[in-house]
Order: C-alpha cells, then sequence, then structure tokens
C-alpha cells in the first residue's frame, strides 16, 4: 500500500514535478485546438442517462460505457495528431488493452483498461504504463475503496518496476478525468477536467472545457515512460542482471566490474 497522504494539487503543480513545464508549453503552442471539434462531439451525460451522440438514444449509464468511450476517444485523438508535428505524437506506441472482464496476468486486480509498453515482452504487470479506471458515479470525491483498490494498482507495478518514481492512472469519474499520480511517499491528484458533455443541450463554454481536458490527456498520454520516472525496464528478475568486465574467479578490488541492465529472454 501508498504510504503517506493525497494531496490535491493543480495540473501545473503536476507538470512541474514532472520536469515538463517546458515540453507542456511548447506542446499547448502545436496542438493548438485540434481537440476542439472532438469536443463539440463528446457524448453527454445527463441526469445518470448516456447519449452517444446528438441523434443516438439515451441508455441508464453503465460504468462500461464510460470506459468504452475512452476507448473510442484514444484512437480518435491518435488519428487528429496524425498529420501533426511529430513532438505532438505518441513517444511510444503504447498498447491500450481492455480489462474490464479479464485481471492482469491473472492476478485477482483487474483494471478497466491498460496502457502497456509494447518494449517489454512479459504478459504482466512489468509492462503497464498508465493504469484506467472507470467508475458511473458524478460524485467529485475519490471514495476509500477506489483510492485503495488503486494504490494496490501502484503497488504491483512498483513490485515489477523496482525503478518507478511516478504511477500515473486515469480515474473516469463520469463526466470528469481525474489524474492521480502515485509516488513513494504519497499520491497527488489533480482534475484534468469534464471529458463529457453534461448539459442536455450544446453550449461553447463546456466545448471549450471538454477541449482543454483533452489536450491535457493527450500530453499525458504520449510522455515516454522515462518522463514518470521510469528509467529502464528492471524487475527484481535476477535475469535482468548481467556483469561484465573484471576478472573472473578474483575477489580483487582493483578489478573493473561494470553492470548493465539488460531486457529479460
Amino acid at each position: 500500500m501508498v504510504k503517506g497522504r493525497m494531496q490535491s494539487v493543480t495540473f501545473g503543480v503536476v507538470i512541474g514535478l514532472l520536469g515538463l513545464k517546458d515540453a507542456f508549453n511548447q506542446y499547448s503552442a502545436t496542438i493548438g485546438d485540434s481537440f476542439s471539434s472532438l469536443a463539440k462531439e463528446s457524448p453527454k451525460i445527463v441526469n445518470g442517462r448516456f447519449y452517444r451522440n446528438v441523434s443516438s438514444t439515451d441508455v441508464s449509464l453503465q460504468e462500461s460505457h464510460i470506459t468504452d468511450y475512452f476507448h473510442q476517444l484514444y484512437y480518435e485523438m491518435v488519428n487528429r495528431c496524425k498529420n501533426l508535428d511529430e513532438s505532438v505524437k505518441c513517444a511510444v506506441d503504447y498498447q491500450l488493452v481492455d480489462h474490464q472482464t479479464k485481471s492482469v496476468a491473472d492476478n485477482k486486480n483487474k483494471p478497466d483498461a491498460v496502457f502497456y509498453n509494447p518494449h517489454i515482452q512479459t504478459d504482466d504487470w512489468s509492462r503497464a504504463h498508465i493504469i484506467i479506471k472507470g467508475k458511473k458515479s458524478e460524485k467529485q470525491t475519490i471514495e476509500g475503496k477506489d483510492l485503495g483498490q488503486m494504490a494496490e494498482y501502484a503497488r504491483m507495478i512498483w513490485k515489477s518496476q523496482p525503478t518507478r518514481k511516478f504511477v500515473p492512472i486515469l480515474l473516469l469519474n463520469g463526466s470528469v478525468i481525474t489524474l492521480l499520480l502515485f509516488a513513494r511517499r504519497g499520491c497527488y491528484y489533480t482534475k484534468l477536467g469534464k471529458a463529457m458533455h453534461t448539459s442536455l443541450y450544446y453550449n461553447t463554454q463546456e466545448q471549450m472545457e471538454i477541449a482543454t481536458t483533452l489536450k491535457r490527456l493527450w500530453f499525458l498520454i504520449i510522455q515516454r515512460p522515462q518522463n514518470f520516472g521510469h528509467f529502464v525496464d528492471v524487475t527484481m528478475d535476477h535475469s535482468f542482471l548481467k556483469f561484465t568486465g573484471g576478472t573472473p574467479g578474483t575477489n580483487s578490488s582493483s578489478a573493473s566490474v561494470d553492470a548493465t541492465v539488460e531486457p529479460a529472454e
């Protein structure tokens, strides 16, 4: 379990913790209003009813609607950035995998979706990059049960990735996306903002709010693992350490021994 306390911070503070303030300013200038039309087309959640688009029939909101829309949203954002500068595209071709009905590596933990690092071949927590959790509740507070569950996800990632500094988890709370940035000493959280309409009728202000949320979300998604303090792909498995150099069979302090990290076979 993560020790420490929950600390509410602004998005700017989170970017500062990650050392990405200058990168975000440059990104913002490049991305511009690329997600404005996508924001206008976002689904609606009104009085517990879910509207997939302006012409769809409303249905009773389910958590699956939230997670399914996130998958759709991610691929739409990828498409919107295809013809833009390389700096606003995913640095790594992450694999977004649905886990609504399947746990990670046959473990008891079952987040709703996970962004996986494609450069690691093992099918377990050592590949996990960003965790997604969906909730149909519109409550703006994070319930203790949900926090404990997300802290357990962070613990499982740290167990498999001991060099990780931060573990980002995106909580899809109804129409709002909240980022929880787990650190060894506690957890920082900030609302990225509204990702769906909550008014029955379209209004420009809400579209602008959603566009801002999508811009923040995409910036986090496109980052390299190293920008979350994950410098090397190391697990507790001894096969990740290979010693080179030095003289075999000697205990001499003058022997030159360098430890290099290599992926497990």
